[in-house]
């Protein structure tokens, strides 16, 4: 039996004729579990009526009472009374009914008011001693009661006239009067029991969302890293188990069945990030200083995990990011979910501001940085801070292994490569790079670099980290090497989408990406609009010159506005087509050749 639950028991069969107050912060439960008890009470059919009743939104004390004294006439034993009032008020209401019509009674407060005035004293009679009143959102009391008549009434009537039972439910941190309520609340409130979150009610709140084979390790995980001191704000667990099963529901399920472990990144990057996003240590501002976090497993790498001032003490600056805040924070918890860690920028743009998450791209980052190769080089790369207790031929080996692991792409995350990179850089510095002489041993990190420029970004680090790890020429190297293959892949995903333009649709996404694609010296019109486009696509019977103005509806006053396109674009572009348009039979084809045309010639400037 949860703590909380045994005190309201042993105060319900106690003499004490003082209020019991339960006592907790906002988010904690409180509501839920005295709601859960409540009916638990009902079903009981012991010795006490429990209702409860909250303060919030009563404007006078004289509707609390009013909403407390409807409470007890509707819901405890007592309501027999409203049948037998009924029966002998029946000539009465057929008369109302005649007025207002036979549908529902549009209000029933006069019925209701005459019930309560010809009963009122017998109900509250028969339930002396019987009920247990729960009052609910003591620190939401309206301006307009007073605390001390609210607890006046509690005291007088509730408690001493009719021997109710009184629990009253708070936040006592938020009350606005605290000084009067500090003064008043002995001769009302007998004793305080401050509320700790109901574990069973946690583990009944995930069962009701998540299927019974995965409920177990979701439990472990929130208890992990999100349940401290046996507490947790319930609107954040909602939270956290909404945005999971959202984002889940996006995968295909045969991608989830065929390893379950994706689930646990995702529930771990979710609660991590949603935790931080409720508790306000996550920000717009803050928000893109996570992507030294994302797509690795490899967490202490530049700027993370670490304080420079610990192993660099001559480093002057050391503001510690929001990126590294989380590790401190998650990263050395004990727990057995803790090689599961990965964040996505998927899943924390979807957290943060309900972008739509793309699965595809999670899965391929996921899959990358749980394959074993990598583990395995980034080890190799470690081994070498003992290399004072090597020969030259033990480093040698060591350094040529790592650098042919490099070369067959082994290594997974742009991350980890710069990590290796770093490393070996460092023993260049120092004379000790055995392999590769004259900076030749870079050139391995091409080949690997190809491969990551497909999957993600390269990171801008931290300056001062940066330096302190290695030399700017040695990082600067890197990133011309990753730009250039950046550009022959952006080259080719622009082609894909271009071609998706004509021939299908876009989503969302790509259409960002053609917004913000690096066009060169060419621009939007011109690499739409070019001969082999429009013989392609627009001068030829079935034409999609359509999709084009669709797209170019949406999307080209981006680009007018932006400075990007000219009016002699698209004149240029206007003038390629009707130059070739007679080519073109079909009324259909022409129809929409001259929609395209139109559109571009009244375009705005």
């Amino acid at each position: 039996m949860n703590k909380s639950e045994n005190a309201i028991r042993n105060y319900l069969y106690s003499e004490d004729c003082l209020a019991l107050q339960l006592d907790g912060e906002w988010g904690s439960g409180k509501t839920f579990f005295v709601k859960t008890l409540v009916e638990k009470l009902k079903e009981e059919k012991d010795r006490y009526q429990p209702l409860l009743f909250s303060v919030n939104g009563c404007n006078s004390l004289e509707e609390i009472k009013q909403g407390i004294l409807e409470k007890i006439f509707l819901e405890t034993s007592v309501e027999g009374k409203i049948s037998k009032f009924l029966s002998n008020n029946k000539s009465k209401i057929d008369i109302l009914n005649q007025v207002i019509g036979d549908t529902k009674f549009k209000s029933i407060s006069n019925i209701f008011e005459q019930a309560v005035d010809s009963t009122k004293e017998k109900i509250q009679d028969d339930s002396k001693g019987k009920v247990v009143i729960f009052i609910d959102d003591l620190e939401r009391l309206s301006s307009n009661v007073k605390i001390k008549d609210l607890f006046g009434f509690i005291s007088a009537d509730l408690l001493e006239k009719y021997e109710y039972k009184v629990i009253i439910i708070s936040n006592s941190l938020r009350i606005m009067d605290k000084e009067i309520y500090q003064e008043i609340r002995e001769k009302t409130i007998g004793s305080s029991s401050t509320y700790s979150t109901d574990l069973e009610v946690v583990k009944k709140i995930i069962s009701d969302v998540i299927d019974e084979e995965d409920a177990a390790w979701v439990y472990k995980i929130l208890y992990d890293y999100i349940i401290q001191n046996d507490t947790v704000n319930l609107r954040t667990l909602l939270q956290i188990l909404s945005n999971y099963k959202a984002i889940v529901s996006r995968f295909e399920q045969t991608d989830i069945q065929e390893n379950s472990d994706i689930l646990k990144s995702i529930l771990l990057n979710v609660a991590i990030i949603t935790q931080e996003y409720r508790l306000g240590n996550l920000s717009k501002e803050n928000f893109n200083d996570l992507h030294s976090l994302l797509n690795t497993r490899s967490f202490h790498q530049i700027g993370i995990g670490i304080s420079l001032k610990e192993t660099y003490p001559d480093v002057e600056t050391n503001k510690e990011t929001f990126a590294g805040s989380i590790y401190k924070k998650y990263h050395r918890l004990k727990s057995d979910y803790k090689e599961f860690l990965f964040y996505s920028s998927e899943i924390n743009e979807y957290i943060v501001h309900y972008n739509e998450t793309n699965m595809i791209n999670y899965l391929e980052r996921w899959k990358i940085a749980f394959r074993t190769e990598t583990a395995k080089t980034v080890n190799k790369s470690e081994s070498l801070n003992n290399f004072r207790k090597m020969d030259d031929e033990e480093l040698k080996n060591i350094q040529q292994s790592i650098l042919d692991d490099v070369k067959e792409s082994k290594v997974e995350s742009i991350s980890e490569l710069l990590k290796i990179y770093f490393g070996l850089a460092q023993f260049s510095q120092m004379g000790l790079m055995l392999v590769g002489e004259n900076g030749e041993w870079r050139e391995s990190f091409k080949d690997n670099l190809l491969f990551l420029s497909k999957i993600e970004k390269f990171p801008d680090f931290d300056e001062e980290a940066m330096h302190s790890f290695s030399s700017e020429e040695d990082y600067q190297w890197m990133k011309k090497e990753y730009q250039i293959y950046e550009t022959e892949v952006s080259l080719v995903e622009f082609k894909k989408i271009r071609k998706l333009v004509f021939e299908e649709s876009i989503n969302a996404e790509q259409r960002s990406f053609l917004i913000n694609y690096d066009y060169g010296d060419s621009n939007i019109i011109e690499e739409f609009c070019s001969d082999e486009m429009i013989e392609k696509y627009i001068l030829k019977e079935r034409n999609t010159a359509d999709n084009l103005w669709q797209y170019f509806r949406s999307g080209l006053n981006y680009f007018i506005s932006s400075g990007k396109v000219s009016k002699n674009d698209i004149e240029n572009a206007i003038h390629k087509i009707n130059s070739k348009k007679s080519s073109v039979k079909g009324k259909i084809d022409n129809f929409k050749i001259n929609q395209l045309l139109d559109f571009l010639k009244n375009i705005q400037y």
